[in-house]
């Protein structure tokens, strides 16, 4: 079977899942496989309205965890090898650390109880 793509949703996929471990060594993670876990493409809903849409990926190991937004060589986004993201994107990193930093600091009976901000 072959399997046809295009884009940084399947480069991301295959990296992850088939280069793991060069993907850590270029973070200076020395974790085990066994002790990673990654969230392919997790959605906190849409771009709009209260949701804060969706990394490309989420990878968790002991020692960090690292939001992933994957770009492709032929992205408007990619300028001189830098990657530049959009408001929308560095807002969803924003939002991301700030609700993991409440949820570490604290146990939580639902949802409902964390006073998410406006």
């Amino acid at each position: 079977m072959r399997i046809l793509s295009y884009g940084e949703d399947p480069l991301t996929f295959w990296v992850l899942s088939q280069r793991m471990d060069e993907f850590l060594h270029q973070l200076g993670d020395s974790s085990r496989l066994e002790d990673v876990v990654f969230f392919y493409r997790p959605s906190f809903g849409r771009a709009s309205g209260p949701q804060f849409g969706e990394f490309d990926a989420i990878v968790g190991t002991p020692i960090a965890t690292y939001l992933v937004e994957a770009k492709w060589h032929g992205s408007g986004e990619v300028a001189s090898g830098t990657v530049l993201l959009r408001p929308e994107q560095l807002r969803r990193h924003e939002i991301f650390r700030w609700y993991r930093s409440v949820w570490q600091r604290a146990t939580y009976e639902a949802w409902d109880d964390l006073n998410l901000p406006e």
